[in-house]
């Protein structure tokens, strides 16, 4: 039986009896395989000690014990010089608080031993003696136990007196629901915890159900593993090498990670501390020997691009890095891989074709439908037919294509969306033929009906907007519109990046246009309608992705009462007033991004109709909430979850 085989089969009787936590398992099962430590991060009861014991079953004798019974840790005698390794695979778990002592984690000291001036300590049943660990709680401990903990990870020694004992430990998981301080020395141990997952409370309601209804599973593991084999497999992983594909895929991710830190530094040093992504030389040289025995446990000999993917849970270090590194992976993996579509390009240039004879055929140039024979039809629909087959030969071919890829870079640690992303040349070329099909029907639904107007041709553009003024400035701008004679519509301002202020106190009652407006580069929009009480405009096409001050944006727009759900507000730190006396405004705000704001006082203040959700508000960088809701007569929602700390 093939390793990749025998290791679906293991993971599935992992899984048996526990909902939403296949990613968890597998990838917690890689670090054991592949010797490196994992650190799970989550809420309380979430299931991680559990995560860590069952995956300790998959190894020999641990995999028919029941469960419940997976804590109890023994071994057979203490070689103060080396631990010898046994038959029974033993599993130690601690939970962590800020009194926890050396002795509760790797033993007593020995008494007999220090009535001869030997301070050593007797390790039988705890950390120094086990073959997996679990560590709850881990940012707690003290300092004693940490420095320790890190030679234990790096070098599997434990300095026992003045004795070096080689230890059995072939996995660690620590878990917290909180990141290590910062500046408090605890980021050399965070840094060798290579492997990094998020473990959520259940989010899907039939596994919720299941959960409530599904009696306790005792789990037998069929093909369980060996800690023997365990050293085969590290040496077996030493002989796999790096296909010139990965390791362009590798360079690239490293230069993207570089040029992220670098436009990070170009704000200031501060932030390049708090935001970038640092991953040390021991860290790459830690992932490269995951991937490899990650490849060798695929059956395959070279390293693939598509097994860089498993990176997206190696490079993070807190929750806001995610999304980034997952973009960084998928950019890297994109410049290192060319596909050719040249079949689609020919059947787009076919499809091009039919549709300009069939519009010259069926329509005059103004578009007015033409009285044509059901002859003719037929005969424009037959070509679009052929058309349509040869698109669904063209999809099914990609389609076998792909499957045949997926089976050759198989790798059992991933999901299957990281196909997607590895391949997403191929996922694209798909997308694109899918969409060809949909304009034939389309084009075949204009051949029988000749509806009006006609729809646009596969890839055509609208017209460009001509505007008749283009401010540069934000002067420029104000003294526009408050002229009430010009259109807002016809005002380009793709080159304005200051908006404070442009409507505070307007008289004017036509607002209409300004839903067409570049904000792409708008970076402060403070007071921007503050007072304009007639205003009550869609604001849904406004980007924001660049502003960081809303201050006072809709203060006294006592009018207003639009969607702002598609407001990107990532970057703002000021929402100082955003919505006090805004008397009408009772929109959804739970999409708001306010990770980055400081400043909340009197936000909704007199905002007497508000009453939405706004327990997404992320509030753990506020510094001022007050008088938030001073006035808001109607607002009656729970606010329990926000961080107030």
């Amino acid at each position: 039986m093939s390793y990749q085989e025998r290791l679906n089969g293991i993971i599935k009787d992992l899984s048996k009896g526990i909902y939403e936590r296949d990613e968890s398992l597998r990838l917690v099962l890689l670090s054991f395989l592949s010797g490196k430590s994992a650190f799970l991060y989550g809420p309380p009861d979430t299931a991680k000690s559990l995560i860590a014991r069952r995956v300790s079953l998959a190894f020999q004798d641990n995999a028919n014990t029941a469960e419940s019974k997976s804590n109890i840790n023994h071994t057979d005698s203490k070689n103060t010089n080396n631990i010898k390794s046994n038959n029974t695979n033993t599993f130690f778990a601690y939970l962590m608080n800020r009194f926890s002592t050396p002795e509760e984690i790797f033993g007593p000291i020995d008494i007999a031993e220090l009535k001869k001036n030997k301070l050593t300590r007797n390790t039988q049943g705890y950390l120094p003696t086990a073959h997996f660990a679990f560590l709850d709680e881990i940012w707690k401990s003290s300092p004693a136990i940490l420095n320790t903990l890190l030679t234990i990870i790096n070098e599997k020694i434990y300095r026992d007196g003045n004795t070096d004992i080689k230890v059995p430990l072939k996995g660690l998981v620590c878990a917290s629901n909180e990141f290590p301080t910062p500046n408090q020395g605890l980021e050399a141990l965070y840094d060798r915890l290579l492997i990094r997952l998020s473990v959520l409370p259940m989010q899907n309601k039939e596994s919720f159900e299941s959960l409530l209804q599904e009696a306790d599973t005792e789990i037998t593991i069929q093909n369980p593993l060996s800690t023997q084999e365990l050293d085969t497999i590290a040496k077996q992983s030493k002989q796999v090498r790096f296909s010139k594909d990965a390791l362009n895929a590798l360079h690239y991710l490293k230069a993207n990670i570089a040029e992220y830190n670098k436009q990070l530094e170009k704000h200031n040093e501060a932030e390049i501390k708090a935001n970038g992504i640092y991953v040390s030389d021991r860290r790459w040289k830690q992932i490269a020997e995951l991937l490899k025995t990650a490849t060798l446990l695929s059956d395959r000999d070279e390293v693939l691009p598509i097994d860089i993917m498993l990176l997206k849970h190696c490079l993070w270090s807190e929750e806001a890095h995610k999304e980034i590194i997952n973009n960084l992976l998928y950019k890297a993996l994109k410049e290192s891989q060319t596909q050719d579509e040249y079949k689609y390009i020919d059947l787009k240039d076919e499809y091009s074709k039919h549709y300009d004879a069939v519009c010259s055929e069926l329509y005059y140039k103004n578009q007015k439908p033409k009285q044509v024979s059901p002859t003719t039809k037929d005969l424009y629909t037959k070509e679009c037919d052929i058309l349509l087959n040869a698109t669904n030969t063209l999809f099914n071919e990609v389609s076998i294509y792909y499957k045949e890829l997926q089976s050759k870079c198989s790798n059992p640690f991933l999901e299957s969306s990281d196909y997607d992303i590895a391949f997403s040349g191929i996922v694209k070329y798909q997308d694109n033929i899918k969409q060809l099909e949909l304009a034939l029907k389309q084009l075949k639904d204009i051949i029988q009906n000749q509806p009006k107007p006609i729809p646009l041709k596969l890839g055509a553009k609208q017209e460009v907007k001509q505007y008749k003024y283009k401010p540069t400035t934000k002067d420029e701008l104000q003294k526009l519109v408050q002229d009430e004679s010009i259109h807002l519509g016809d005002i380009d301002t793709s080159l304005i990046t200051d908006m404070s202020s442009l409507f505070e106190g307007s008289k004017r009652k036509d607002f209409s246009g300004i839903e067409s407006w570049d904000t792409s580069k708008v970076t402060d929009m403070r007071f921007m309608f503050s007072r304009a009480e007639n205003f009550n405009q869609p604001l849904e096409s406004f980007d924001t992705s660049k502003v960081t001050n809303m201050a006072y944006m809709f203060h006294k727009a006592t009018n207003f009462n639009q969607p702002l759900d598609s407001f990107d507000t990532s970057k703002v730190t000021n929402m100082e007033n955003m919505f006090s006396d805004a008397t009408n405004f009772n929109q959804p705000l739970e999409s708001f991004d306010t990770s980055k704001v400081e400043n909340m006082e009197y936000m909704f203040s007199g905002a007497t109709n508000f009453n939405q959700s706004l327990e997404s508000f992320d509030t753990s960088n506020v510094k001022n909430m007050a008088n938030m809701f001073a006035g808001a007569t109607n607002f009656n929602q729970p606010l329990d979850k926000w961080d107030t700390s």
